[in-house]
């Protein structure tokens, strides 16, 4: 019985004694340490019998990733940006208005003796432009391009005196009326019109100076007389009274930002060549355009 008690004591001893031990095996400490970059990491020492643990954990890491990916995201939209920015813009698409008027061959306002009849009253002879669709190639930078797109043309020239068209006669022929008074008496065609335009910019305070030239080619679509008598009648006469079907002009443009002036003049006559006066349209006006 001795024995038995003796054992049990024994037991409840090495027992006792072993897990005490256990319970101090692991002692728990912290040191301060820090990276390349400065930042503190956390950090905790383990001691187990005589081995020492150092643990070392950055909670800085997944932020650090993400702040980079975040930086990396944010730099490739800035260079979408810049792309975006540096795209050269040139200034066709927009509406423009200008006076109407036309030259002889020797550049002159005086009118050749076949077209005397054609006096023109320049304030009421205009053009306005709707310029619908434009296309902008870079060549330098976003400085400089070439321009081109599509447009229509709306052309009207107010006659001076109580002319009419014969529309049957070749070369085209114009008399008097003597019959009848008009209030308005005009001619207007109709153009779709194409640019190849060359264009400059100069970056000033937040817009820019454009500077550009070219030439436009035009579709004739449509041409009318139109006659507003004293007593309210209208006369509206459809034909193409001998006039040429295309048309190209020269172009030089200067403006600032979205607004422009231009002076247009035609390459080519306003008449078909041997089938009417040899006349030379040109226009003057300014545009205000936009961005599609």
């Amino acid at each position: 019985m001795k024995k038995v008690i003796l054992i049990i004591a024994l037991i409840a001893y090495i027992s006792s004694n072993s897990f005490s031990q256990n319970s101090e095996v692991l002692k728990k400490d912290s040191v301060i340490i820090k990276d390349s970059s400065g930042n503190v990491a956390d950090t905790a020492k383990f001691t187990f019998k005589k081995h020492k643990i150092l643990v070392i954990t950055n909670k800085d890491n997944d932020n650090d990733s993400l702040s980079s990916n975040d930086n990396e995201d944010n730099e490739d939209n800035e260079d979408n940006d810049d792309c975006e920015d540096n795209k050269f813009h040139g200034n066709w698409a927009g509406i423009e208005f200008g006076m109407n008027n036309y030259l002889d061959k020797n550049f002159s306002l005086n009118l050749p003796s076949d077209a005397k009849l054609l006096d023109l009253n320049t304030g009421q002879s205009w053009q306005f432009n709707l310029n619908f669709l434009s296309k902008s190639i870079g060549i330098y930078n976003d400085v400089f391009g070439l321009v081109t797109g599509l447009g229509l043309a709306f052309n009207k020239y107010s006659f001076d005196k109580q002319v009419i068209f014969l529309k049957d006669s070749t070369p085209i022929n114009f008399i008097i009326d003597t019959l009848s008074k008009f209030k308005k008496n005009k001619l207007a065609i109709t153009y779709l019109t194409l640019p190849i335009l060359f264009e400059y910019q100069i970056p000033f305070d937040d817009e820019r100076i454009h500077i550009s030239a070219g030439v436009i080619g035009s579709i004739k679509l449509g041409s009318k007389i139109k006659q507003i008598l004293d007593n309210g009648d209208k006369n509206v006469l459809r034909n193409d009274y001998n006039l040429s079907p295309f048309k190209l002009d020269a172009t030089a443009r200067l403006g600032y930002g979205a607004f422009s002036i231009f002076a247009n003049y035609s390459l080519t006559q306003l008449f078909e060549k041997n089938k009417g006066p040899e006349l030379y349209p040109f226009s003057l006006g300014m545009g205000l355009y936009f961005y599609f």
